[in-house]
């Protein structure tokens, strides 16, 4: 009860604010705030960007178009090749 007695208090004291002549003064602070946030969270950013990123090779060396070794022709399958749980258990079976 207590805690909504005082949300109607704050609400009725903001309310106030917006409609007084400190509302211009308080909107101006709150861009400030908003500015200097912004500015940190780039910085910040990039910093995590620039550590845990991939390093991309620089727009100069990137190739527009197709690579050159990319051939029209789908590769052949691998070879399937034994199973080696099934190499070991015959083994074992076998000494």
């Amino acid at each position: 009860m207590q805690l909504l007695i005082l949300l109607i208090i704050a609400g009725v004291i903001g309310y106030y604010l917006a409609r007084s002549k400190y509302s211009k003064s308080i909107d101006e602070a709150a861009s400030k705030i908003t500015d200097s946030s912004r500015s940190a969270a780039d910085k910040v950013e990039s910093w995590w960007q620039g550590v845990f990123k991939r390093n991309k090779p620089p727009q100069a060396e990137v190739i527009e178009g197709q690579a050159a070794d990319v051939s029209e022709e789908p590769a052949p399958p691998a070879e399937k090749q034994p199973s080696r749980r099934r190499e070991s258990s015959s083994s074992e079976k076998t000494e």
